[in-house]
């Protein structure tokens, strides 16, 4: 960490405290401070000039918001630094989850959080739109299309590099295509949501971001969250690959989550494919300069190998 954020640390808890670095983070470096028999969590964000999104800002919006109708199941947020990007949260306890987590109950779980963050949504007055809101069909083409340009530029230094151009190539892009052109050929394609049709998304949602202590489990991570299509929200949740969850729960998650069931679903239908191929494209962020310079900067452990072998089976 650097000394200016340090010294922020050192005149926010005027007196000795411990400070350890946590493993696991993929964007940002988290730490695990200790002092006066309290532990809090300090989460550190990325920036760069290629990459200047403002992540503290998101994430104490949605936890300002949760704090204040009184959420039990997330974080307190303790304090923030926005010059050198610093929050400060009080600690979770709780263990990572597993696949055998999975559960009818806990889906449930998931179901009554988002329940309860969107019960009160109208006073989420601050929370902006979710980082890759998407409130019309061009919203998915743009990411998909902006993610294929980057990663077709980038420049071939390995075998590895050459193979992910050609899993573009092959794959990605003659499925994107067929997609889209399918996708433009039914009415229901040229929707444009408006504010009133979005929920609240926590957006990086799924057992990869919750702990379980005594049977319940707690959320964390909300950096991409904010006001976003349901749809999107619930094909993301399918396809995160982290943990991923059975289509067996797929109705109980669409009528805990939808509220225009019929329409939703016919939405879906047209979204969820292009989920798949976004988030494809997403775990081969290894492969650009940016995103790699973000994994080194949260020490994220990842190899261009097993991320392009993880594209190619979330497709």
């Amino acid at each position: 960490m650097d000394k200016e954020s340090i010294s922020y640390l050192e005149s926010r808890f005027s007196s000795l405290f411990t400070l350890i670095r946590l493993e696991g983070g993929r964007n940002n470096q988290v730490y695990k401070l200790e002092h006066n028999h309290k532990t809090y969590i300090i989460k550190k964000y990325f920036f760069h000039e290629k990459d200047p999104r403002d992540r503290l800002f998101h994430e104490r919006a949605f936890y300002n918001y949760a704090n204040e109708i009184g959420l039990d199941t997330v974080a307190t947020l303790v304090d923030s630094f926005p010059k050198t990007r610093i929050g400060i949260y009080s600690y979770l306890e709780g263990r990572k989850p597993n696949e055998s987590d999975v559960t009818k109950e806990s889906i449930q779980q998931f179901i009554q959080f988002f329940q309860l963050i969107n019960g009160k949504k109208h006073l989420a007055k601050d929370v902006p739109l979710a980082v890759d809101a998407a409130l019309c069909i061009n919203d998915y083409f743009s990411f998909i299309e902006r993610r294929l340009d980057n990663l077709l530029k980038i420049e071939v230094l390995e075998d590895i590099d050459a193979g992910m151009i050609s899993f573009l190539e092959k794959e990605i892009i003659p499925f994107y295509k067929e997609t889209k052109d399918y996708a433009l050929k039914k009415k229901n394609a040229f929707f444009s949501l408006k504010r009133d049709d979005l929920c609240l998304s926590p957006s990086d949602f799924g057992f990869h971001n919750v702990v379980i202590h005594q049977k319940k489990l707690r959320f964390f991570d909300f950096e991409y969250a904010g006001f976003d299509d349901p749809v999107n929200l619930l094909s993301n949740f399918f396809c995160q690959p982290k943990i991923s969850v059975p289509y067996e729960y797929f109705s109980m998650m669409a009528e805990g989550i939808l509220e225009d069931e019929t329409l939703a679903l016919e939405r879906f239908k047209l979204v969820y494919p292009l989920c798949r191929i976004k988030w494809s494209l997403l775990v081969l962020n290894l492969f650009l300069e940016v995103d790699g310079n973000r994994r080194n900067f949260a020490r994220a452990v990842e190899d261009k190998v097993g991320q392009l072998a993880l594209a190619q089976r979330i497709l």
